[in-house]
């Protein structure tokens, strides 16, 4: 049925304000409960026709990083899914859970079209701004569906036809949207069911393989219905820590195993969930036939059967270490989570140690009670990071980061460090006059007088304005702020080749922070090459090709005066695999090279990282 845009805005009106059409009636409740979301809550106007947005590659560029591990992980699985369905005229798209597009498969000869419709990387489909479509509105309802034609709230997407696959992580959140689309249909809506069979199932494939590496160091039980298929697709999977705790479960096992009314399956003892001891989870390990392996969820009769593998015998020692000698300001924190009690466990092994820590996380959900419990047991933090892109906005985006910037500096003074490190802004909508930026340097230095808080200012080597930390040190001295300072991070000095002539300008006593990294290839052309390197590929002290740089960086502020913090700034996908232990050990190993071999000063005592004495400023 063929349907115009000025028939279509009426029909979605209709709803919108009187919850029923004589028009809308093929459209399922789904749709239609959407399109009132999208007038009542998200206040879009459904006579208003506006094409996809697309973001800018800056912007696109962080949802991509965020995302870098599943999109990693989820490669395969759409290549798969593309090779069925490209014949047919479909698009293949992955976006995060915010419904911005971070992976694309697509035929680059239709690129212009497809670029148009929103059927391409960094499209933001998400129901807020878009209206009801395959990606936003599985984001809102949590459901595998197909959005066909004229179940679009917007009139300029009603060519389309999208079905849509929420993928979750291991603790229950929607994680990304599994997606293909068309540019237009001419087959009636029955048409997508098998699109949507094919989309549920190749996402339900990206989850459990997400699933498996994410908890390849803990117990996996694989369970299944059928033992005929329980070692090539079982249908529920489960994650046990060593005590028997359940702390991950793909989604089908969330819906599955976890009772209407009871608690959450996270924190369940296996016991809980299956009639049997945990003790005789062995018995269960691939050594008899799959038909032998069956066992009983408990409460319910329901017969099924399991597969266990357990956790590589390095895992089992290192948790159990570390579960007997957790802090006690950390250990009064756990309240049977496994998620937080997992981030306490990489805390625990970090006091008393040489390594900084990084507390990060969405503002109200709770970081500073954890950053308390972190300070009471002994680890001391060289620094709060990062705030990002604060400088150069007005207006409301202005306002907007002043609020980010006090609530930072809240959670700093709550983990007791004194430092805030600010870099600098990456933002497209940030002016390039140094004086505005100048002048918003002092407000932050001022917003952060009465924590006691000095602001460290950090020139990103990719950094829109300041990328060096030359300018950086023009920009404080113009703000002409006691609090205000420098941060300086060897990463940037050597992606930029600023010169290390430039160290003898600086004042020492405006120097805040010092953050040292090197990386493993001599110079990073582009803005696009720094960024992804810096985040995904540096190495600590001397394991770079930067080493003599490094050596001279160092000599040269310790001869400037510098007696400050220096910090360990490195982001390694390939440290992220590695044990915690493994990771703090070439982190000692680069600390003693520093400390012996280049300053030839003793090594610190815990929780001292210094790589110089201090003069007497408490720490």
């Amino acid at each position: 049925m063929h349907v115009t845009p000025r028939q279509h805005m009426d029909t979605v009106l209709q709803v919108a304000l009187h919850g029923q059409a004589s028009t809308a009636s093929r459209h399922e409740l789904l749709i239609r409960d959407s399109w009132q979301r999208c007038v009542h809550q998200h206040r879009l106007d459904p006579t208003r026709m506006q094409e996809a947005v697309i973001l800018p590659q800056a912007r696109l560029r962080e949802h991509k990083d965020q995302m870098d591990a599943l999109l990693q992980i989820a490669r395969h699985g759409l290549e798969s899914l593309y090779s069925k369905v490209s014949g047919l005229g479909y698009v293949v798209l992955l976006t995060d859970a915010r419904g911005v597009t971070v992976d694309f498969l697509g035929d680059l000869v239709a690129e212009p079209s497809l670029r148009k419709a929103g059927l391409y990387l960094g499209a933001d489909w998400s129901e807020q701004l878009a209206g009801t479509c395959g990606v936003g509105t599985c984001i809102s309802t949590g459901q595998a569906l197909t959005v066909h034609l004229d179940d679009h709230f917007d009139a300029t997407h009603i060519p389309l036809t999208c079905t849509s696959a929420p993928v979750y992580d291991s603790v229950g959140r929607l994680s990304a949207v599994l997606d293909i689309s068309q540019l237009s249909s001419s087959q009636p809506k029955e048409s997508q069911h098998l699109a949507l069979q094919l989309v549920t199932m190749h996402a339900h494939d990206i989850e459990n393989a997400a699933f498996l590496y994410r908890h390849r160091r803990d117990w996996v039980l694989r369970l299944s219905s059928a033992p005929q298929f329980l070692e090539v697709q079982p249908e529920y999977l489960l994650a046990l820590d060593v005590n028997g705790r359940v702390v991950g479960h793909n989604r089908r096992a969330q819906l599955a195993l976890q009772r209407e009314g009871a608690a959450p399956l996270l924190g369940q003892r296996f016991e809980e969930v299956f009639d049997l001891p945990f003790a005789r989870i062995g018995s269960y390990v691939m050594a008899q036939p799959s038909d032998q392996r069956a066992l009983m969820l408990a409460g319910v009769r329901r017969l099924l059967f399991l597969s266990a593998t357990p956790p590589p015998p390095a895992a089992v020692v290192a948790r159990a270490a570390v579960a007997s000698k957790l802090p006690p300001p950390l250990a009064a924190l756990s309240a049977g989570d496994p998620a937080l009690d997992r981030q306490i466990e990489r805390v625990a092994l970090l006091v008393n140690s040489p390594i900084s820590l990084l507390v990060t996380g969405e503002t109200g959900s709770g970081k500073e009670y954890f950053a308390k419990a972190v300070h009471a047991s002994g680890l001391r933090g060289t620094g709060f990071q990062v705030l990002r892109d604060f400088e150069g906005l007005s207006g409301h985006l202005h306002q907007y980061k002043v609020d980010i910037a006090k609530a930072m500096l809240e959670m700093c003074a709550a983990l007791g460090c004194d430092v805030l490190l600010a870099c600098s802004s990456t933002s497209v909508h940030a002016t390039q006059d140094l004086d505005h930026i100048a002048r918003d340097l002092r407000k932050l230095a001022m917003l952060a007088i009465p924590f006691g808080i000095k602001i460290a200012y950090e020139g990103l080597s990719w950094g829109r304005t300041v990328n060096e930390f030359t300018t950086a040190w023009d920009l404080v001295n113009r703000a002409d702020c006691p609090n205000l300072g420098l941060g300086i991070d060897s990463f940037h000095i050597f992606a930029a080749k600023t010169s290390l002539e430039e160290i003898d300008y600086l004042q020492p006593d405006k120097i805040f922070l010092v953050q040292l990294a090197d990386f493993m290839w001599q110079e990073t052309k582009t803005f696009e090459e720094r960024m992804s390197t810096a985040r995904t590929f540096r190495v600590f002290p001397g394991e770079g090709v930067h080493s003599e740089q490094l050596v001279e960086l160092v000599v040269k502020l310790d001869k400037l005066g510098y007696s400050g913090d220096y910090s360990f700034e490195v982001f390694n996908d390939d440290y992220v695999q590695m044990p915690l232990p493994m990771v703090a050990e070439r982190a000692k190993r680069s600390a003693l090279w520093l400390s012996d071999d280049v300053l030839r000063m003793p090594v610190p005592l815990p929780n001292q990282m210094r790589l110089k004495p201090t003069s007497s400023r408490a720490t």
